[in-house]
């Protein structure tokens, strides 16, 4: 079995949440064509508790669009458009390091708190049973957070943790010579889409994504996402990233959004 996979989603409160929920199916389907286990991986940041606001009722399931329901987990929010086509809504966070990189921390419930090293950070997202990833970002990966980042990779080995492609690296950025060194030493590369915290970038759910060949269990969401991420025997990178014009406008909306931090 196949499975489409955004591995890198946020949800800000700017966003228009039925526009996000059909995009995210919209572009899950598009790039991962024939895959009927569509999946998105939530990457809240401190500020942004929208699947525990679901979970206490505080959002309305219906405002997403369509047939949502929460797993029997009862830590996913499934989607059935009625084909027998389901996609799935993990929960995650982001988390800022006290070195300031970004370290995702897929398919747990924990609370991640930002601001501690990034070593620490790693390790209270495996005790937490999650997955983390360290996710690569505009201009964060050089210099001393490129140490920090070199450093994650000779204290952990690549069953204890992931790299994270972005669709804000440009088509003209070739692989960074750091995701091209943990490659080679056989870290899993994942992508996912990040978008950005001002309206409108919600339709850029599902954009960029990896294809994981593996089986999964609808009765249990959480824990075939997670083994799906440890255990999946082929990953490819499906979707695409933004040219360099249409990576700047991004980052020029992001700098003056009232939500970027």
């Amino acid at each position: 079995m196949k499975i489409v996979a955004d591995t890198h989603v946020h949800i800000y409160p700017c966003y228009d949440l039925q526009l996000f929920s059909e995009m995210l199916e919209h572009n899950l389907k598009k790039v991962g064509a024939g895959q009927t286990i569509r999946l998105g991986f939530l990457t809240e940041r401190h500020d942004c508790n929208f699947f525990d606001d679901i979970k206490a009722g505080k959002s309305n399931l219906s405002s997403l669009c369509g047939n949502i329901q929460l797993g029997q987990d009862e830590s996913s929010l499934i989607r059935d458009n009625g084909s027998g086509e389901k996609c799935i809504i993990l929960p995650g966070r982001q988390v800022v390091t006290e070195e300031r990189i970004e370290i995702l921390a897929l398919a747990t419930t924990a609370k991640i708190p930002d601001g501690m090293l990034a070593v620490d950070t790693v390790t209270m997202i495996l005790d937490n049973g999650g997955v983390p990833v360290v996710a690569w970002a505009p201009g964060k990966w050089f210099g001393v957070r490129g140490d920090v980042v070199r450093n994650l990779l000779d204290s952990f080995n690549p069953a204890r943790l992931l790299i994270g492609d972005s669709s804000m690296r440009p088509t003209i950025w070739t692989e960074p010579l750091i995701m091209r060194d943990a490659r080679s030493r056989g870290f899993r590369i994942i992508a996912g889409s990040d978008p950005l915290p001002f309206a409108g970038e919600e339709k850029m759910a599902g954009s960029y994504c990896s294809v994981f060949d593996t089986s999964f269990g609808l009765a249990s969401p959480l824990a075939s996402a997670r083994n799906m991420l440890w255990n999946a025997q082929n990953v490819t990178t499906v979707g695409q990233r933004g040219g360099p014009i249409k990576t700047l406008l991004r980052m020029y909306k992001n700098s003056k959004s009232k939500d970027a931090l």
